[in-house]
């Protein structure tokens, strides 16, 4: 049962993606998003990852680590070594999976993800890059293991398909 403070909490969250352009249904005590000018960014060809790394610098150590032991599993299962970069302007690359806010790639990268709450979670694509955002360092840590199992499909150290595609579907915002 979602308390009224809880609902205000998230109900505030989908005005924000409203005024974004962002379509919001109403499931319940849930918010549904369906996300504007979404485009599948492919991550893996091939076997091969095409995408950098990029976090945010004020991110705690465990989530960098964890940032950390997906590169690592992706070097493993592809044999191919993924860039993993402080936020820096001059570091852009056409495919990148951003984790926190990374506002130097544009103000449609800021986000002041710790309002999600402690239990927070979302991914989002824009403009050919996958944001993971959470509102706590275990809600991070969660949504990067899953999001390396859910979207890359990688299975321990193996990959379970040589392509992997992120697309809407693989977009949520979970309270």
């Amino acid at each position: 049962q979602t308390d009224d403070h809880d609902y205000n909490f998230n109900l505030k969250h989908a005005i924000g993606f409203l005024q974004d352009g962002d379509k919001v249904k109403e499931l319940g005590n849930i918010f549904e998003i369906t996300f504007k000018n979404v485009k599948e960014v492919k991550l893996i060809e091939n076997g091969i990852p095409t995408f950098q790394i990029v976090f945010d610098q004020s991110l705690p150590t465990t989530v960098r680590l964890e940032v950390n032991n997906l590169a690592k599993a992706l070097k493993k299962a592809t044999g191919t070594e993924v860039a993993i970069k402080l936020d820096n302007p001059d570091g852009k690359s056409d495919c990148e999976i951003l984790v926190g806010s990374i506002a130097s790639r544009g103000e449609q990268f800021d986000f002041d993800y710790r309002e999600l709450g402690p239990k927070g979670k979302a991914i989002k694509i824009i403009e050919g890059k996958v944001i993971l955002l959470a509102g706590s360092e275990d809600a991070f840590i969660d949504l990067i293991e899953s999001f390396a199992e859910d979207v890359l499909k990688l299975d321990g150290n193996e990959l379970t398909e040589e392509n992997v595609t992120a697309t809407l579907d693989d977009c949520f915002y979970e309270p």
